[in-house]
């Protein structure tokens, strides 16, 4: 970790009332068992029609089997799949790269873990309106997760309000194919195609995503390799030309996993949406027509591997000028993460107390900003002079009734602790009340990137206490390897009492070596000390009610005092 930065800003976020507006879901998927490799298909009829549809989502939603979810990561695509002129064709609606297993979805939580990842995909509309098959595509290996597909539907009351015309989509390329291959090469598979224009198409856009995949013995490719391709219309004007590359999987919501999740790749992350990339076609129409190609950098992997690039490539075709699909993505982007902040967020009185420990980089700056209607990302306060491994405490007297963004921010993306970095050391971010009497809040010093965290402050005079509490278990471990020390910090959910089970385990031999059941209390917060430990690997087991949770700890020579 080179540099640490830590950024405290308030945000004022208004949501509008649409009135005019009413959704229809339609589950296709509901827990398919995803249990092998292979393709779950399900016919579906929506019954949309001819109503005033403005607005088209999916989500995914994953869930565990009673195992436990799958320990790697895993390619999941929904495609729309039809049949014409006896041709299967596959529409990618959206694909996504499954999480490294961790403790959050393993053992008593694997019951309880349930993340969701969404798309807009209003501009499939037109496939919408006959019998389909929606069919979610799992490349794993390895028994793995239950899968639900939810397709959103957003419609318009006020029938004067006219909607775009979705005339019909256009596959052009889709498929997985091999890269860096002399005698077998991409371009053999993606190739220029030319388009005929639906009657009546007055706006066309291109939506791209690719994702490399494999690792070959020169390079890692083409996982690991950061390679660009062109986005070409008429056999010569490049309209982009776009790295395939993911340059922020420390920024990951799901967090900490095991592995390398930190480590940027081709185009995706552990635990996140492949990147998908949108691109205007309307100016280069040409008689009702226009070809379309992609052009990837050259590679020759002296056939040292299985590199290669899952694409998906389709064209959009609108009846109104001057449409914009970027429009309609980033304000229900918009929406949606109001949705979750408002979802997520607790409270906090309006005086609290910032404590801030530095690992062994000495580089390290956190400062506070103001962004309200007033003051714009405002610094309130900074601190760019810090030493290694020190504390520091930071009084903030907040407004009330406000909501506010912690943001702790790295830029070596491997937080203030991460197994792979022994040599960084350990550190920490709490938040205390004012005299520090009592913790509110504490973050997994395994990161990533950063932290982004969402709270409200209230007025003293609130006396609903119940938003000071967290809605479920969270469980942090602070390692301190000098002291040779584990604090354990768990928090129960709205703030009930339960008494907490706690077991050391030897992962070699499997021998406990600590045990002990403290008694109950909304906040365990209890410090242990493994200095009579020999060195190896430990399972610490937390049980609590009907919430366990495994961490691990590594004890070398070098963490023991000699």
């Amino acid at each position: 970790m080179k540099k640490v930065l830590i950024l405290f800003a308030l945000m004022i976020i208004a949501t509008t009332g649409f009135s005019q507006e009413t959704y229809d879901t339609i589950r296709v998927h509901n827990r398919t068992h995803l249990s092998t490799k292979g393709e779950y298909s399900k016919k579906v009829l929506f019954p949309i029609k001819n109503e005033n549809i403005n607005y088209v989502g999916l989500d995914l939603y994953l869930n565990c089997p009673d195992s436990g979810c799958s320990d790697w990561d895993y390619s999941i695509s929904v495609l729309l799949r039809t049949v014409k002129n006896n041709d299967t064709i596959n529409y990618q609606l959206g694909r996504m790269i499954t999480p490294y297993s961790g403790s959050y979805n393993q053992g008593k939580n694997a019951k309880k873990w349930n993340e969701k990842w969404h798309w807009s995909i209003t501009e499939y509309l037109p496939l919408m309106k006959d019998s389909v098959d929606i069919v979610v595509v799992y490349e794993g290996y390895q028994d793995g997760f239950l899968a639900s597909t939810d397709f959103v539907f957003e419609k318009i009351n006020d029938k004067r309000q006219k909607m775009p015309k979705f005339l019909g989509v256009e596959n052009v390329h889709y498929g997985y194919f091999p890269y860096g291959k002399e005698k077998d090469p991409i371009y053999n598979y993606v190739k220029e195609k030319e388009i005929i224009l639906p009657k009546g198409t007055k706006s066309v856009w291109a939506r791209v995503t690719i994702s490399g995949h494999g690792g070959d013995s020169l390079n890692a490719a083409a996982e690991f390799l950061k390679k660009n391709y062109c986005y070409i219309v008429n056999g010569e004007k490049v309209l982009a030309k776009q790295a395939i590359w993911k340059d922020d999987c420390g920024c990951n919501k799901i967090q900490p996993q095991g592995g390398t999740w930190i480590y940027n790749r081709a185009g995706w992350c552990p635990g996140t949406k492949v990147n998908e990339y949108y691109y205007n076609l309307t100016p280069y129409i040409k008689d009702n027509k226009i070809k379309v190609d992609i052009a990837f950098d050259y590679y020759n992997g002296y056939s040292s591997g299985d590199a290669g690039y899952q694409v998906a490539h389709d064209l959009f075709f609108i009846g109104e000028k001057d449409y914009n699909i970027k429009d309609n993505l980033n304000i229900k982007d918009y929406v949606y993460s109001v949705l979750a902040i408002n979802k997520a967020r607790i409270s906090f009185p309006k005086d609290i107390t910032l404590v801030f420990k530095t690992n062994n980089d000495a580089r390290d700056k956190f400062f506070i900003k103001e962004n309200n209607n007033h003051h714009y990302n405002k610094p309130i306060f900074e601190r760019s002079q810090v030493e290694p491994n020190t504390e520091y405490s930071q009084k903030l007297s907040l407004q009330e009734d406000e909501l506010y963004n912690l943001v702790v921010e790295d830029n070596d993306c491997d937080g203030l602790s991460w197994w792979a970095n022994k040599e960084q050391g350990n550190g920490y971010v709490l938040i205390y009340n004012e005299d520090k009497t009592k913790l509110l809040e504490a973050f997994d010093p395994d990161f990533g990137c950063k932290i982004d965290y969402d709270f409200k402050t209230i007025s003293k005079n609130n006396k609903d206490t119940a938003q000071f509490f967290h809605k479920d278990y969270k469980l942090v471990t602070l390692n301190n390897e000098k002291d040779s020390t584990l604090r354990v910090i768990l928090f129960t959910p709205y703030g009930k009492a339960y008494p907490m089970s706690m077991n050391v385990i030897n992962y070699k031999t499997k021998d406990t070596v600590f045990s002990k059941t403290y008694s109950k209390n909304s906040l365990h917060d209890i410090v242990y000390n493994y200095s009579k430990l020999s060195k190896g690997y430990y399972m610490v087991v937390i049980n609590c009610n009907d919430f366990e949770q495994t961490k691990a700890i590594r004890i070398t020579y070098d963490d023991k005092k000699q």
